[in-house]
């Protein structure tokens, strides 16, 4: 499965921007990978249910993948530590603006949604306002593939009051 079905090929800015092929050129490099998904796991919410159910999904199919190009990533263990220091924490108290795509495939988009609902639990990571957004006819990148949907989505979230904007 594709993470952006509808992004059938590059952008052409991946090939005009010598930033493009360099960052490309960089998660080539041994470890940077792994570094990058555990980036992720340390900062994204332990103990939520997209750590604990799908991190270890991911990181086997990582592992897996790794295997079939004789690189495996090797990623550490959320510690228990982690977990609770992460239960701890206050609320964010900013607004919150989630975005997926109608068509991603990185992330299941109605479990993206349950996350970021009430429902889910969002009231535990978000005290003031979450906004989770599905982005129609977008995949997982939906800042290339509808970066017009993506941009008003944002310029709501800063004519929020809790913005700083008291003109509402």
């Amino acid at each position: 499965m594709s993470w952006s079905p509808n992004l059938n090929s590059k952008p052409e800015f991946f090939d005009s921007d010598p930033f493009w092929q360099s960052l490309l050129d960089t998660f080539e490099q041994p470890g940077v990978a792994a570094d990058a998904l555990n980036y992720y796991r340390k900062n994204l919410g332990q103990g939520s249910f997209m750590v604990r159910a799908l991190f270890p999904l991911l990181w086997w199919l990582g592992y897996l993948i790794g295997l079939l190009k004789k690189r495996p990533i090797q990623t550490s263990p959320i510690e228990e530590s982690e977990v609770k220091r992460f239960l701890k924490r206050p609320p964010l108290k900013m607004p919150v603006l989630a975005l997926i795509g109608e068509n991603d495939g990185c992330f299941f988009p109605p479990l993206f949604r349950y996350v970021h609902s009430r429902d889910g639990g969002s009231e535990r990571l978000f005290l003031n306002t979450s906004l989770c957004k599905t982005i129609q006819g977008a995949g997982h990148f939906s800042f290339i593939e509808q970066p017009e949907i993506v941009s008003q989505h944002l310029l709501e979230l800063f004519e929020l009051p809790s913005c700083g904007n008291s003109s509402l």
